[in-house]
């Protein structure tokens, strides 16, 4: 159940250029990559945004964890909208660049786990979306994991980080026209639907919820009671 496509923030500064040989990938995706900060900083800002639901764990990817992210990356029933799946040297590129984007920004990609288990199930993200320059949430699932309400569990937890933790005062998501569990998602968490825009060069269904509009829904005056 793939949720969104591959993209970087805006506003980061260039490094060498990586080349992909997935045209779908291109299109989805600045190749370009830009210096990481201090290990040292990059792993303090890991530790400080381990998140945690009552089936989930969710931290920051590591700079091993290539092989966790090809998972995803590498099965087109997940990441459906590429030529061909990507490569693992493709996939330690983007973690490179989410790794960087947690550093300027405390925002990127988190990997999802079981807390009972510890599996890899998958991964969520609160990112850059680089058409609109707002925060965008999203995610994507490895097919046996699916159909678990882990999706709904995981971006819950990201949007309250992002509202409560990072005091954002807007977090938005784009959907694919067919994609209707995800919209699901989006409108059960409290985003609405305002318009449609390309991404990707495909449409896709705009969501947003502002700040205010989420300190007041019922479930989250419930949890804070």
């Amino acid at each position: 159940m793939p949720q969104i496509e591959l993209s970087t923030a805006e506003g980061f500064p260039q490094g060498p250029q990586t080349h992909f040989k997935n045209s779908a990938l291109s299109e989805s995706i600045k190749t370009d990559l830009f210096s990481l900060c201090s290990p040292s900083l990059l792993e303090s800002i890991v530790t400080m945004s381990q998140l945690t639901t009552s089936r989930l764990s969710l931290a920051p990817y590591q700079a091993d964890e290539a092989a966790l992210m090809h998972r995803l990356t590498g099965d087109l029933r997940v990441f459906f909208w590429l030529d061909t799946p990507m490569s693992l040297e493709e996939t330690q590129a983007i973690l490179d660049i989410k790794r960087a984007m947690f550093a300027e920004k405390k925002l990127g990609w988190w990997t999802v786990r079981e807390t009972e288990t510890g599996d890899f199930v998958g991964q969520a993200c609160l990112q850059i979306l680089p058409e609109t320059g707002e925060p965008e949430i999203g995610y994507h699932f490895v097919p046996e994991f699916q159909n678990k309400g882990y999706a709904t569990e995981a971006a819950a937890k990201l949007l309250d980080h992002g509202f409560c933790t990072l005091n954002l005062p807007r977090i938005v998501a784009v959907i694919l026209p067919d994609n209707a569990p995800s919209q699901a998602v989006m409108k059960k968490l409290g985003l609405k639907y305002e318009k449609d825009i390309m991404k990707a060069n495909l449409l896709h269904n705009y969501f947003a919820l502002e700040r205010p509009d989420y300190l007041a829904q019922p479930d989250y005056l419930a949890q804070k009671a």
